[in-house]
Parts: structure tokens; sequence; C-alpha cells
């Protein structure tokens, strides 16, 4: 059976006259014949009583008709869903998050992104930079927002924009020996203990800061343990003296401001930067839709 098979059949019961279906369908009136009773025998049953006067539906035909109406709904219902699709208006987003270093700048994405794109799911998952490229290989996300790794080159299939740059700061105790600095240096750092994030996306974030000291500082980080695993426990140690914390600005401006701690621009370092990766072969108008609001908000 194929779907015009139900089409003819809907065609004949709404009009209840072979002549009036076959004008409607513009089809000739004995073809439309030989489809009902194709029809029919893949039924068993006959569909509808017919005679030189008028044509009616047996009870076969009845409970046809009804199903053959929710049939024909959701064909059409499919096709329109990937018409939709094709102009990129319908699917699902899959985004790669590395947590708070982006929730900020995403939840903006977001509500620009959906009032453009309204039948449009987004499923978001938090992988750090390593998970997401992995991820990007093998399409199980469309994009990922990650951090500039300094010393890390991109893979040739992978291509990436910058989205958002922000000041990195450190975050120290309110009396700290560098408090009454307005900035401070990397190099007046190298004794401190780093506090660190724990779970999957803080792997990322220890390798950044490393990395960061490293190139630009020249020492190695001492980070703390046990890990930290929330930035409201992050604020309060800081504040108590138990280490120091090297932040993109853009992060501070969601945090608690009950004292304790202050923040102080890092000298000569580059600015945290936060792109956005995709795989280059990935050609999803919805992907191209979300790279085209993440890079206007960046300019």
């Amino acid at each position: 059976m194929e779907l015009r098979h139900l089409r003819y059949f809907l065609a004949v019961a709404d009009e209840l006259s072979f002549r009036g279906a076959a004008r409607l369908l513009h089809v000739a009136q004995p073809s439309l014949g030989r489809q009902i009773r194709d029809l029919e025998d893949e039924v068993g049953e006959r569909l509808f009583d017919r005679d030189r006067r008028q044509v009616s539906l047996t009870d076969a035909g009845r409970v046809l008709l009804g199903e053959a109406q929710i049939v024909l709904a959701a064909a059409e219902h499919a096709l329109q869903a990937a018409r939709d699709a094709a102009r990129g208006e319908r699917g699902v987003l899959r985004i790669g998050n590395i947590g708070r270093l982006s929730s900020s700048y995403l939840a903006r994405g977001f509500a620009t992104f959906r009032e453009q794109h309204p039948r449009v799911e987004i499923q978001l998952v938090e992988l750090n930079t390593d998970e997401q490229r992995d991820a990007l290989r093998r399409g199980v996300i469309d994009v990922g927002l990650q951090p500039i790794e300094h010393g890390s080159a991109l893979e040739s299939e992978l291509s990436a924009v910058s989205v958002v740059r922000s000041p990195i700061v450190a975050l120290l105790p309110a009396d700290h020996r560098l408090a009454a600095e307005r900035a401070v240096t990397l190099a007046s750092l190298s004794d401190e203990p780093f506090l660190k994030f724990q779970g999957r996306v803080g792997t990322g974030y220890e390798r950044f800061v490393g990395d960061l000291c490293r190139v630009f500082g020249g020492f190695t980080v001492r980070f703390t343990s046990p890990a930290v695993d929330n930035p409201e426990t992050l604020y309060s140690l800081v504040a108590a003296g138990r280490g120091v914390v090297l932040i993109p600005k853009m992060v501070t401006k969601r945090s608690p401001s009950n004292g304790g701690w202050i923040a102080r621009p890092v000298r000569t370092v580059p600015p945290f930067e936060l792109t956005a990766v995709w795989r280059t072969a990935n050609t999803s108008l919805l992907l191209e839709g979300y790279l085209r609001v993440l890079t206007k908000k960046a300019a």
C-alpha cells in the first residue's frame, strides 16, 4: 500500500463519487477505480458499496477513513518537518559546553537563537576540551564552546571562530600581600597555592591555568587538594586564604560580592578567549544559524 492509495480512498470517501473524485484528483476514472480495487485487495475487504446511482462506505471503509486521515496528516507533518529542517528551521542542535567559564555567554546566545529558531531543540552537553573535540569528530555534538589553549593546535578537520574575549584576573584574599596593587603579574604569584575545580570540565581549566603560568609566568602551578566542586566554595576558600585563582573577568560578574576576596587584573597575559569549534564538513543550516548568532554577539 502506498500513500497515494489512501489519498485516492479519501477523495472517493469525501465525494462519495468516483467521477467527482477523479475530477478532483485530475486522474482518469478507470485508473482511480483500479487503485481502489488494489487497496481493497490489500485490505481483504470491500471499502465501498457502489452501484450505478450511489457510492457509500462499508463498515471497513468507515474505520479506514479515520485511520487514513491520521496517517496522511502524520505523513504531511513529517514532510513539513523535513522541509523545515532543510531550511534550518527545525531539528536538534547539540552544543558542548565547558561549564561556568561559558555559561553566562551561552545563556545570551541561547535566548537570541531561540527567538530566531523557536522550533529547534537545543541539547547541552558538559564536556571538557578533549571530550568536545572527540565528540565533534564522531558527530555526537554539532559545536563546542571551549577556550583557546596556548600551544595547542586545532585539528585539520575542525574549524573555530572566536566568540568572546575577557581579561584574566587573579582572585586573592582581601588581606593578601598584593591587595594594594592595581594589577599583578604571574611571576608575583609563583609561590602561591592555586585552587582547582573538580569534575570533567575542571580538567580543561587546570590545563588552561597551568599552561598560562608556564608560558607567560615561567613557573609550574602548585594546585591545592582536594579540588573545589562548586563556584561558591571557590570564593569562600579564596577569602579564607586557602589559595588563589586565575579566572576570566566575565565570570566574576556573576560571583558573590560579600567581601573577603578581591579581583586584580593580571599584566602581560593574553585575555581568556572562548571559541566555537565545529567539524568543517558539517554543513547544517542550524549550525550556520547558531554560529551567526555567536559571531554577531562577538562583534
